[in-house]
């Protein structure tokens, strides 16, 4: 899937643990990351402010047709060096 996809660890059901009241609710705003094949390659599409069940319908859809995509809190904000040192790490 490329570095993004490997770099990155997103998760699109967090352990119920991990979730406040709000993240868990229906309409509580995620980070949708979407990556997806075209005839010119990889592409990346990063959609912020989604609401969780939106992000999780369409999460299901991508997933479903051989896509990757994923959705994290919106609230837990991380540059995309943190988490390349993150995945290092792990």
């Amino acid at each position: 899937m490329g570095l993004l996809a490997t770099a990155l660890e997103f998760r699109d059901e967090p352990d119920a643990a991990d979730l406040s009241p709000a993240s868990g609710a229906p309409d509580a705003p995620m980070n949708l990351l979407l990556r997806f094949e075209t005839n010119s390659g990889p592409r990346t599409v990063v959609a912020c402010g989604v609401s969780r069940q939106v992000a999780a319908e369409i999460a299901e859809v991508m997933e479903r047709c051989g896509q990757y995509a994923r959705f994290v809190d919106r609230c837990v904000p991380l540059s995309v060096a943190d988490r390349i040192m993150i995945a290092k790490l792990h």
